[in-house]
């Protein structure tokens, strides 16, 4: 067992003038309870990051946790240009939302794993999708995207053999325009 370890955390009100780029983040590990157990590699808490064009690979919480890659809680942060692969969480492999607003644009998210979003989960929060391709990513519920009490735009993207299906929801909306849905 490794012991915990993230990337990055950002919980001070950082703003857009924030960024993260150009980095890899390997093999992050959170575990515990509450925000100990959120954002493998990086826990956005009360801040507004921009990141762009990074490489999230391999992180993970344990199986109570949220966002192996990245976790945006109570967050309007902006993630773009990164690729998500092979991170792992109970709740977003590759990232979980909570609350907020975020844009998510030209991302790759392939083979990341969950017990719910396969690539993303999200809960109480408003979240646009842009040009993202999500391949290959496998969950209890929701291989591409799983959501609550949510409202979803997935916009000019692919959703292609995510298991067991590329959407779940409990309560929410999503629009899913111009997009190969299948």
């Amino acid at each position: 067992h490794s012991r915990p370890h993230r990337g990055f955390i950002f919980q001070n009100d950082e703003t857009q003038d924030s960024i993260v780029q150009g980095f890899t983040v390997k093999q992050g590990v959170a575990r515990g309870h509450s925000t100990d157990a959120q954002g493998g590699g990086i826990l956005v808490h009360f801040a507004s990051p921009t990141i762009r064009h990074c490489i999230f690979w391999g992180n993970r919480t344990g199986s109570n946790g949220s966002g192996g890659g990245l976790c945006l809680k109570e967050s309007n942060a902006t993630v773009t240009d990164c690729i998500f692969m092979g991170n792992s969480a109970g709740h977003g492999g590759a990232i979980t939302c909570q609350t907020f607003s975020n844009d998510i644009s030209n991302c790759l998210f392939v083979n990341n794993l969950a017990v719910e979003g396969g690539a993303i989960s999200c809960w109480e929060a408003w979240i646009t999708l842009s040009n993202c391709t999500f391949a290959d990513n496998v969950s209890g519920f929701g291989g591409a995207l799983f959501y609550s009490e949510a409202n979803i735009s997935v916009l000019n993207s692919i959703l292609w053999g995510n298991k067991p299906d590329q959407i779940q929801r409990w309560f929410g909306v999503h629009t899913v325009a111009y997009s190969n849905y299948m």
